[in-house]
């Protein structure tokens, strides 16, 4: 036997592996922590952005408001109009040149309005606050002529003068005339300078910051323009126009509606970050940006630490490998002895098994098929010698035919890793057949395939299992004569019962009539003791008659001939005329016997006998294991499972069924005393006829219990639906 020795492979996969497998957990894990983190400072940014745009935009609509504001004062004031009217019709009258003048100059300081300017019907300047020679651009005198037509406020967007050079916006007013309807008399024209308080709005920012800026911009035809001066362009206000086609601009997607934030390039070609936002009840777009390396130059040294971390991490578990390496090669080398003495010890045992191990066992090399090793029991089994069989290829061997008898079979025992068969044979050599069962496994034993074959001797199995087959037959035919004693019997027992009921009838129905003719007082008035005595042998036979009833019904249910004729019957009417039966009954008991109508008028197919005969044997139990003062509730209603069956329910308050008393309610000759505490007068074949006609009227019964509460007992019936029309034409 061949003893393996232990070799030491030099480089440890596993180590370097793990090394491996964590080093690129830790590049992965400060990877990914910078990632959340320039994500976080990226959403902050964006949050900072948007705020700003939203605070600048809202300053930028108040003060349009404002200025609107100021507008509406004038326009269509009755007082001013007068007053203006009268400086138009009287030059001289100094007192209301003053007070105009003071007005308007009031109006001029405290909202910081460049220029007010009055011009008359003509187009004339009548009067100018704060006074100056400066002359008024085209774009000014073309809108005043405009709003002396039309009689309506105008805001004079951003416009630049092209005397002064200067930019300026203006709100035209029409100072409208009280005699003259619409007509307007003159124009108030207040010019605003936005230098004063509109670009320094616009271009601050609330913190320091070297290249956030803010752009405010109009759409002029195909073309965005730049309302305000820019931080890194010069002489922009106006000047400065983008075409729309250019739509990855952020200006430009403006412009065109877009809102919110994003990432691109300005039309400096500079990657910045963008929040976008219409300015309400106007013609401006406003965009606030911020330069991309500025954002992320915070980041940068956190990077650096992130990266310093992340290599003295990849140190530290270098070192930590490294040591576990050394140590595990001492270990190994120290092993190593302790491992090959193991290994001594094992391949002796294992020689010894083999040599006494009551199966033969064959070793074949797994590429050529040559036997290389043979225990001694598959010797002793064959009667060949060992060196006749070792160094043999098997499939030369006539004793192993049956098993592997070409080198196909052999190829095929190779490929199929493991093969079993339950049920072959091998050859003596003295030419005697022994039956065996044969198992062989493939595996790689010091990197050679190896076949190892287990063959074990059956044939005392196969005798044990001939016999086996042989007492199971005998057991098979003696059941098969049992269960025809048994059948007989219970037909006999049937017939008897049968017998019985009917013999029991005959006198039972005379002693009925006699005890009817004593009661009804046709042989002679009875006094009062003898009329209960007559009461009590009349309910004791009614009993015994119903339980004449349940066996003959029984026994009918058993040998197939309990019959049952559906037709339509009103259930109510049935229920009603059984609680006139009951009512006496109950009322002895000081009982409630109520009928739920939900869906009671609805015709039933069913035998109405058998459906009597249920609902009777129900409605007895009930009565029979309910408390005195308590009620019963029959309940009819369509089926909620299918609504082709009508569900019928009688419910008490009773003290209820236990669980495992229920599962054997409706079993024949079942009675559950203990759970009424009473000992019950019956058979305990009431629900197991219950059963058996429900059943036959195509429906289903069961009972839903809580002891101390009460039980309910469902049982469903299928509504009529012209049955009997489509039996009776089948019958024709």
């Amino acid at each position: 036997m061949k003893i393996f020795q232990i070799t030491y492979k030099g480089v440890p996969y596993l180590l370097v592996l793990v090394f491996m497998i964590l080093s690129l957990g830790i590049v992965t894990g400060s990877f990914l922590y910078y990632q959340v983190q320039a994500t976080q400072y990226r959403a902050k940014v964006v949050q900072e952005l948007s705020g700003v745009v939203n605070l600048k935009v809202g300053e930028l609509t108040q003060w349009r408001k404002e200025r609107l504001g100021d507008a509406a004062v004038f326009y269509k004031n009755s007082a001013f109009t007068a007053l203006v009217r009268r400086c138009f019709d009287n030059p001289e009258d100094r007192d209301a040149q003053e007070q105009l003048r003071t007005w308007l100059s009031h109006v001029q300081v405290a909202n910081e309005y460049y220029r007010l300017s009055l011009l008359d019907a003509t187009g004339m300047e009548r009067m100018e606050v704060p006074a100056t020679t400066e002359p008024h651009s085209a774009m000014f005198i073309q809108r005043a002529a405009e709003v002396l037509k039309s009689g309506q406020m105008v805001f004079q967007d951003f416009y630049r003068d092209e005397h002064t050079q200067r930019v300026h916006l203006s709100i035209f007013i029409p100072v409208i005339g009280e005699r003259d309807g619409d007509h307007a008399i003159g124009v108030l024209a207040m010019c605003i300078d936005p230098n004063q308080y509109l670009y320094p709005l616009i271009n601050n920012w609330p913190t320091p910051s070297p290249t956030a800026e803010t752009v405010l911009a109009r759409q002029e035809g195909n073309y965005a323009v730049f309302l305000n001066q820019l931080r890194f362009t010069t002489n922009t206000i106006l000047n400065l126009r983008v075409s729309l086609e250019k739509k990855e601009i952020p200006i430009v997607k403006a412009v065109m509606g877009q809102k919110g934030t994003d990432e691109g390039w300005d039309n400096r070609g500079v990657h910045a970050l963008f929040a976008m936002r219409a300015i309400p009840d106007s013609p401006w777009f406003m965009v606030a940006r911020i330069d991309v390396t500025e954002i992320y130059a915070p980041l940068r040294q956190r990077l650096r630490m992130t990266i310093l971390l992340g290599l003295s991490l990849l140190c530290i578990l270098g070192a930590v490998v490294g040591l576990i390496w050394y140590q595990q090669r001492a270990q190994f080398y120290r092993g190593q002895a302790k491992a090959t003495e193991a290994l001594k010890v094992w391949a002796i045992r294992y020689k010894r098994l083999f040599e006494v191990l009551k199966d033969g066992v064959l070793v074949l090399d797994g590429k050529t098929g040559v036997i290389t090793d043979v225990n001694p029991y598959l010797v002793e089994m064959l009667g060949f010698s060992r060196e006749s069989l070792l160094h043999k290829k098997i499939w030369e061997l006539g004793c192993f035919k049956d098993i592997v008898g070409t080198q196909t079979e052999f190829v095929e025992l190779e490929q199929k890793q493991h093969v079993r068969h339950e049920y072959s044979s091998v050859v003596t050599s003295n030419g005697r057949r022994i039956d065996v069962e044969f198992v062989s496994n493939t595996y790689q034993m010091d990197h050679q395939k190896v076949i190892h074959c287990t063959i074990r001797d059956i044939t005392e199995r196969k005798l044990a299992a001939k016999q086996l087959r042989q007492k199971n037959e005998e057991l098979m035919t003696a059941y098969a004569y049992l269960n025809r004693v048994s059948q007989q019997q219970i037909e006999t027992k049937d017939q008897i019962l049968s017998h019985v009921s009917h013999e029991l009838r005959t006198p039972l129905n005379a002693a009925y009539q006699f005890v009817t003719i004593f009661q009804d007082g046709l042989a002679g008035e009875l006094n009062v003791q003898q009329h209960e005595y007559m009461t009590i042998i009349f309910r004791n036979l009614k009993q015994l008659q119903n339980m004449i009833d349940d066996i003959l019904d029984v026994t009918r249910a058993q040998s197939g001939k309990l019959t049952n004729d559906p037709q339509r019957v009103q259930v109510k009417e049935l229920i009603v005329d059984l609680f006139r039966t009951l009512r006496s009954t109950a009322s002895e008991r000081e009982m409630t016997l109520t009928l739920e109508e939900a869906t009671a008028t609805l015709p039933v197919y069913a035998d109405p006998a058998r459906l009597r005969q249920v609902i009777t044997n129900l409605l007895d139990n009930a009565i029979k294991f309910t408390p005195s003062k308590g009620t019963i509730i029959v309940r009819v209603e369509a089926w909620k499972k299918d609504a082709n069956f009508v569900c019928i329910s009688t419910k008490d308050t009773g003290r209820g069924i236990p669980a495992a008393a229920a599962l054997k309610i409706f079993d024949r000759l079942y009675q559950n005393k203990g759970a009424y505490g009473t000992s019950s007068k019956g058979l305990g074949l009431g629900l197991f006829i219950c059963r058996e006609l429900v059943t036959r009227m195509g429906g289903e019964i069961w009972v839903e219990s809580e002891v101390s509460k009460g039980s309910t007992f469902y049982f469903t019936v299928p509504i009529y639906k012209g049955q009997e029309a489509a039996k009776a034409a089948g019958t024709e």
